[in-house]
């Protein structure tokens, strides 16, 4: 309500509200200080129609904490959010009562700001948790058709581990099998597991000419030499499962088109498919030209084939903190970039001071080039030692690249901590919550599925009972 005073102007007016059961009250020359407020436009009568006028005072069910110190802002022209208040509570107050952000104090802005990243944070989280399965679960609700719902629920036990103990067994094994594919490929390059190419006796051409082109034990191996037999009946073996869980998973996906924008979906696409091309042209070894042109074509495959190690990043699926992990990566990708850049930069200067210091000493740094493996090594504090400034200058610019890396590690690597661990903590917080809302849905369920058998069975016996009145009232 608008107090007027005999002698008093309008500007001097005072201005009563009743805030949650809270009486508040200010003049309005105080509320005129922040244009385009809601209180503003109240005093200026262009919304008075939309609050409740009762006792002589304007009532809003708002909370009176957070308003006391809004009108404070009012009257010193700065906002501090109360003690002990949800950020995300001041947040909408601020927003309901038009306090634009220029008024909040800096000490408190920080704190709204980072609350904010935490609850867009927090949205990631739960969108890359979920990843589509609640979309999926309301199809499944939706459908009426027996097969739509089977393929749908193949779909979940096979894309969220969490759909059932049966879906995260079934992850569990789809992993190790992951693993153990990627335990073959590494067995496939020791010189214990392969022997020599069949028929190596026609292949005497061919051995001499990638001999001439690329001299080595290694490189030779692999181009005239197999795996065991052993090792390509189980590689085999396992690449079928999961060449057929791939296509099972593709053809029960609700989501054809957004199948294939996943990065691991390729990754599997190209290694399945350059696997069982290159299994082919080894069965048809018989009638394959054997040429230089076929062995290269070999080789090539095999190096797609050797994509299957990015599969191990499905396991994130299973593993929690290994999904968190990727997440941590994927929101600091300006924080890395700005890293690698920095790091980019320290490569060059040093690299060439550490050249021109050591211009005239014939050691480990005939060039700029060969300065940069140097720099890189000594700013990561790996340092190698295979190449040292030799010179009391060299030796101070290696000092100072030392100190630099530790200073750009010791900056980055704080900040991609902090975000692990409340990404790890959301991700805790957020699975625990989900877990507790699932089992008490299960429990209403069952409690629900309890009192309706029971009310059946009484219905049961009151229908018994009265037919047998009726026959008896009948004999």
């Amino acid at each position: 309500m608008v107090m007027h005073g005999s002698s008093k102007n309008m500007a001097q007016q005072r201005l009563v509200l009743d805030i949650g059961g809270t009486t508040f009250s200010t003049m309005t020359t105080t509320v005129f200080r922040i244009p385009n407020s809601r209180l503003w436009r109240l005093t200026k009568d262009l919304e008075r129609s939309e609050f409740v006028h009762a006792c002589g005072t304007y009532y809003f069910d708002r909370n009176p904490v957070i308003f006391g110190a809004i009108l404070d802002c009012y009257r010193t022209g700065e906002f501090h959010v109360p003690c002990c208040m949800c950020p995300l509570s001041v947040r909408k107050e601020l927003d309901y009562w038009g306090i634009p952000d220029k008024f909040i104090a800096p000490c408190c802005l920080r704190k709204l700001q980072q609350h904010e990243g935490e609850e867009e944070t927090l949205r990631q989280l739960r969108k890359e948790l979920e990843h589509g399965k609640y979309a999926s679960m309301q199809l499944l609700e939706q459908s009426k058709s027996r097969f739509n719902r089977a393929v749908l629920r193949s779909w979940l036990f096979l894309e969220f581990p969490n759909y059932s103990r049966l879906a995260e067994g079934w992850a569990i094994i789809s992993g190790l099998l992951t693993v153990a594919s990627i335990i073959v490929l590494a067995c496939t390059s020791h010189p214990a597991f392969t022997q020599p190419f069949p028929h190596n006796d026609t292949l005497v051409g061919v051995e001499k000419k990638v001999t001439e082109l690329l001299p080595g034990d290694k490189f030779k191996r692999a181009f005239i030499a197999v795996p065991h037999p052993i090792i390509v009946r189980m590689d085999q073996a396992i690449n079928g499962i999961l060449t057929i869980e791939f296509v099972f998973k593709f053809l029960v996906c609700p989501y054809k088109k957004d199948f294939f924008k996943s990065v691991l979906n390729w990754i599997d696409f190209v290694a399945f498919s350059n696997y069982w091309t290159f299994t082919a042209m080894y069965a048809a070894y018989e009638v394959a030209p054997k040429d230089l042109a076929y062995m290269i074509v070999m080789n090539v495959l095999t190096g797609f084939i050797a994509l299957r190690i990015f599969r191990i990043f499905k396991l994130a699926g299973v593993f929690k903190g290994l999904r968190i992990l990727l997440l941590v990566v994927k929101k600091n990708v300006k924080e890395l970039a700005t890293l690698i850049m920095f790091f980019i930069f320290g490569m060059l200067i040093f690299s060439t001071m550490i050249f021109y210091a050591e211009l005239h000493i014939d050691g480990d740094f005939p060039s700029i080039i060969d300065g940069f493996w140097w720099s890189i090594i000594t700013m990561t504090t790996v340092g190698y030692g295979d190449a040292v400034p030799s010179s009391y200058p060299g030796y101070v610019i290696g000092g100072m690249c030392a100190l630099t890396g530790m200073l750009l590690s010791g900056l980055a690597i704080p900040i991609i901590s902090n975000n692990f661990n409340l990404y790890y903590y959301y991700g805790r917080t957020y699975s625990e919550q989900m877990a507790k809302k699932e089992t008490k849905q299960e429990v209403q369920t069952n409690r629900l599925d309890y009192t309706n058998s029971f009310t059946g069975e009484e219905n049961g016996h009151v229908g018994n009972h009265h037919d047998h009145e009726e026959g008896r009232n009948f004999l």
